[in-house]
């Protein structure tokens, strides 16, 4: 059974331009994904089907490579919202600008047209992962924050808020880097003060740190707790960590690579309380070569869902893979292949923050197809029954 081709034609430099595609899942069988397509638009399309097929592609904005990035916030990814708004954030190239646009799931209708948040002088056109960072978040007190690297030059570098569900927007004090790009991706915080919120952040300075900043929302400041001192992923293709809130309890679950295809490699997992707890858990994986990439998604019963890139060879051929823990990252399953098509030169690969259903969609460099599994629905559907088809099928277990 082959994969489902969400589309044949996105832009060939999907793996640096897509920092969170989604997908969004609102139910197991109604799901959404962001990309750039081949004309180049910034698009989304549907499946109301669990992912067999996909809508004609709709158009949220015209962007012009070489420079984009793209980062979504679903309601629902925010600790007891019930909401039904996807908020979209991207950079483009053509204003020199991040931009901003929400779509409603429940009449898939914008809710307003695209605005431009911020207009620079000059956005990094480089094609490459680490030259420019967008994301976007909503806290579990309703406010939404956008924080933003154009690229390395000072003016580039912002962070807003919007109270009206952006409609306005207003800069307020950032947290980065002076000479590099930080890559960043914000989630709402579980502190007493429901506006604070998080942000992981990594900058291919030579330092190798992966931070957890804290934003206080009513002091209008950040603090800063190192994570990791020592991780080496950095490349120019993939985003080698992740991170997604677990709803039960508010901890932030993120995953990050130490090393970039290494007989070394390690994937590490941590559950972060706050900034003054954060725990390592066990490894995800532990030396592992020929691996890139990483995903974190988290279902409302707690489980843990990492998803990454791994196989025979980097470059040539890999699959997109997961593992699973539903012990809050104490012991982790046996790799669970995703796609039935062969190994092949896949460089990105995403999953729903809140693991629904059909989670996980890879892109194929080589053919620039956008890909997920097909899917049988269950009878009664729950996370494992959807994601795990791979078992089903008879391929979902590897050694990596």
């Amino acid at each position: 059974m082959a994969d489902v081709t969400i589309d044949a034609s996105c832009n060939i430099y999907m793996n640096t331009q897509v920092d969170k595609a989604g997908p969004v899942w609102i139910s197991t069988s109604v799901g959404y994904v962001f990309y750039i397509d081949s004309t180049p638009n910034l698009v989304y399309r549907k499946t109301t089907d669990g992912g067999n097929t996909w809508s004609a592609a709709v158009t949220i904005s015209a962007v012009t490579i070489p420079a984009t990035k793209v980062s979504v916030w679903f309601d629902k990814w925010t600790t007891g919202d019930t909401g039904t708004k996807i908020y979209i954030s991207w950079i483009c190239y053509a204003t020199n600008g991040a931009c901003f646009r929400t779509l409603d799931t429940a009449t898939d209708t914008f809710v307003a047209a695209a605005i431009s948040v911020y207009t620079t002088v000059y956005v990094d056109s480089t094609n490459d992962w680490r030259s420019r960072s967008i994301s976007i978040t909503k806290s579990r007190g309703g406010n939404l924050y956008l924080k933003f690297d154009l690229s390395s030059l000072a003016a580039g570098k912002r962070f807003y808020r919007s109270t009206d569900g952006g409609v306005n927007w207003t800069s307020r004090t950032n947290y980065t880097t002076t000479s590099y790009v930080d890559n960043q991706r914000v989630f709402p915080a579980n502190l007493a003060d429901s506006n604070d919120i998080w942000c992981l952040s990594s900058a291919d300075d030579g330092e190798y740190d992966f931070d957890l900043l804290t934003y206080d929302d009513s002091a209008d400041s950040w603090s800063a707790a190192t994570i990791n001192d020592n991780v080496r992923g950095h490349n120019s293709y993939n985003n080698f960590w992740d991170g997604a809130i677990r709803q039960s309890d508010g901890h932030l679950i993120c995953a990050v690579w130490n090393m970039r295809d290494d007989a070394a490699a390690d994937l590490l997992c941590y559950d972060i309380t706050n900034e003054g707890t954060i725990t390592a858990k066990t490894n995800v994986i532990t030396n592992l070569a020929e691996s890139v990439a990483a995903a974190v998604g988290v279902t409302t019963g707690g489980d843990i869902y990492v998803g990454y890139l791994s196989g025979t060879a980097w470059g040539s051929a890999i699959a997109a893979k997961y593992k699973k823990s539903t012990d809050g990252g104490t012991t982790w399953g046996t790799a669970v292949v995703q796609q039935a098509d062969a190994e092949a030169d896949m460089r990105g690969v995403w999953i729903d923050s809140l693991v629904t259903s059909t989670s996980m969609v890879w892109w194929n460099y080589t053919t620039a197809d956008l890909m997920c599994p097909t899917v049988v629905l269950p009878a009664t559907s729950s996370p494992d029954h959807a994601i795990a088809r791979g078992i089903r099928r008879g391929i979902g277990r590897g050694i990596g």
